[in-house]
């Protein structure tokens, strides 16, 4: 009965310890990840701030230290280092945003969410445009022609592997990003708000676009196009 029980615990120890032995290393490998996009939005969210403070153009290149009194309080200085590596964020513009010099995964997740936002804050801007112009949801649009700042603040509406912006588009579609098949991924299950969007995620074009409420447009199209990793 002994001999049993102790084989019994043997087994069931070897198990818990082969179970940690993945689980593990992947929740620190996460911790990591999740802390450097962090690193990543602090530094974006400080430099654009930096640069609309200081009239300076979006494609201008500017170093961590520059514009470190513009991260957030408590922090002493820019996040410099990634948790993965050892080497430190480097120069960047707001155009295309930082980049972590140790993981390209790091990157590839920062650069499709910043994608995904910024076609948000274009589509909801491209909503605003529509409806003070007396559009219809089958007009299309040009990005090009819309000060997406005016209508959503700080963004470029450009995806950050891109500086020409983008092409134009149908307003019940919304935008796509010509660079990325990624970046156009909607969520894995479709958006399920009949307000807003149908059960494959298109937008509910029996709203009269001239009665959207765009503040609440701009929170649920974000949330249409943002991804979990």
């Amino acid at each position: 009965m002994k001999k049993n029980l102790s084989t019994t615990l043997g087994v069931a120890l070897a198990i818990v310890v082969a179970v940690a032995a993945i689980f593990v290393p992947q929740h620190r490998a996460r911790a990591r990840r999740d802390a450097c996009l962090n690193n990543l939005r602090q530094l974006e969210g400080a430099a654009m701030s930096y640069c609309l403070e200081n009239k300076l153009p979006f494609d201008k290149t500017l170093t961590p230290e520059a514009f470190s009194a513009y991260l957030l309080p408590g922090r002493d200085g820019a996040p410099a280092i990634c948790p993965s590596g050892t080497a430190p964020y480097s120069s960047f513009n707001v155009l295309h945003g930082p980049r972590c010099p140790n993981s390209t995964e790091h990157n590839r997740i920062f650069v499709t969410k910043g994608c995904r936002g910024e076609k948000a804050a274009v589509w909801a801007a491209a909503l605003s445009r529509g409806a003070a112009r007396g559009l219809s949801w089958t007009d299309s649009i040009d990005p090009k022609e819309i000060t997406i700042g005016f209508y959503c603040g700080k963004c470029t509406g450009t995806c950050p592997l891109g500086t020409n912006g983008y092409p134009p588009f149908v307003l019940a579609s919304g935008p796509h990003c010509p660079l990325s098949a990624e970046h156009n991924a909607a969520q894995g299950h479709p958006w399920r708000n009949g307000e807003f969007f149908d059960k494959h995620g298109n937008a509910n074009t029996n709203l009269s676009l001239s009665a959207v409420d765009t503040n609440s447009w701009s929170v649920w199209i974000e949330r249409r196009t943002q991804s979990n990793h």
